[in-house]
């Protein structure tokens, strides 16, 4: 195992491709380290319909051909306006980030003393590392990734301590005891395939990185705020809500539901007896006043609606993977248009959970103001993308 970073290049034109519950989004920039400067050259996102799906293969359907639509507008119109700009204009690194259900996220974390204090050297961090994966739990883990049709994406190291202290360089320090924090990233390999060969047809011989969408969103809050070392986030897309939990600066544990935007708007459309798009309307930002168009009978049925919601968002908050409950501070992803909606109904589900107040805070809205995409899955993913060398990571590939 080695330290590694990206090789140093100054300026680098780059795809960036995100590929949510139920739309993908893409974009062309152009990343400047040297005077930080970062320029969005275009953006688009395509979306599934809303309507009901009748199984999970059906919705991985949808959302491969989503994804073509999406690269074959990338290709064309994407790659023109990157043309019109400068022709000498060449893409040098493609970064990929899947969200629930197609992305699976995991944490181990193993543990080492001795009694004698120890020089930490390469190969030892490399045992660690081999310890996350023992005999026994990897062949579970393989088979129920093979069950699932999924295929791993990375595995990097979080974090490291010793003698209790977290360190960013801990060869040749001496300890008496370490461990070793591994994330890893598995995605369903249909989307995986049809990523690769899409890719490799527009941009053949560009390198691609892989990574899930919770795991960028952790790095890039983590850096963002390196004070909130034990926080909950949150990421609502379309087709999905899902959660993560941080304690001690280490995002220990994952989890969703196949619940979001897509599907609020569904059930609200089915008993209201209104369109789709009228229902999924009633869920942006300052539309608490539309509700007074329906009955009082229509708005108790919304009402009920998001009840429900909150109540599935309740048994997510009481799933930490610890005898703890959740953090007082929530930091939630999502729309930007629906982030006022979900702000509601995360300090209700957090309050009904542990039986006092969070602090939500609106990650697109607070964090990436200064980014010239109003996407915000891309917001998020540009960040990481034009940063990638401030973030400490191992290289623990074979």
């Amino acid at each position: 195992m080695t330290f590694f970073a990206h090789k140093n290049i100054v300026r680098e034109c780059g795809v960036v491709i995100d590929i949510g519950s139920g739309s993908v989004g893409v974009a062309i920039i152009i990343s400047n380290k040297e005077t930080g400067a970062l320029q969005a050259v275009w953006s688009h996102r395509e979306y599934m319909l809303i309507k009901e799906y009748t199984d999970s293969q059906q919705l991985l359907r949808e959302i491969s051909t989503t994804l073509i639509n999406a690269l074959l507008e990338l290709g064309g119109t994407g790659m023109k306006e990157l043309s019109s700009l400068d022709e000498k204009h060449k893409i040098s690194r493609i970064q990929v980030t899947f969200s629930a259900p197609w992305a699976h996220t995991a944490t181990k974390t193993v543990q080492y003393e001795k009694n004698e204090p120890f020089v930490v050297q390469e190969s030892f961090i490399n045992d660690l590392v081999k310890a996350t994966k023992n005999a026994e739990t990897d062949t579970e883990n393989t088979e129920k990734l093979n069950e699932l049709g999924l295929q791993i994406i990375g595995e990097n190291v979080v974090q490291m301590t010793l003698n209790e202290y977290v360190v960013q360089n801990p060869v040749n320090k001496k300890a008496t005891t370490a461990s070793l924090s591994v994330i890893t990233s598995a995605v369903q390999e249909k989307i995986l395939q049809t990523v690769q060969e899409s890719c490799s047809k527009i941009f053949s011989g560009v390198p691609i990185e892989y990574f899930s969408f919770i795991n960028v969103f952790y790095q890039v809050l983590r850096h963002l705020k390196p004070a909130t070392s034990e926080v909950c986030i949150v990421d609502i897309t379309n087709e999905a809500t899902e959660i993560g939990i941080i304690r001690d600066d280490v995002l220990r544990h994952i989890t969703f539901v196949s619940s979001g935007l897509y599907g609020l708007a569904r059930s609200i459309a089915k008993k209201c007896n209104i369109p789709n798009e009228e229902a999924y309307a009633l869920l942006k930002n300052k539309k608490d006043d539309a509700l007074e168009m329906y009955s009082v009978k229509v708005q108790e049925q919304i009402a009920a609606v998001f009840e429900e919601y909150e109540g599935q968002i309740v048994k997510l908050f009481s799933d930490t993977g610890d005898q703890l409950t959740i953090p007082k501070t929530i930091f939630v992803h999502t729309s930007l248009q629906t982030e006022e909606f979900f702000n509601k109904r995360l300090k209700s589900a957090a309050k009904k959970s542990t039986g006092r107040e969070h602090v939500v805070n609106l990650v697109t809205k607070e964090l990436f103001t200064d980014i010239e995409v109003e996407d915000s899955a891309l917001a998020v993913s540009i960040y990481y993308f034009h940063n990638h060398y401030l973030f400490k990571k191992f290289d623990i590939s074979n």
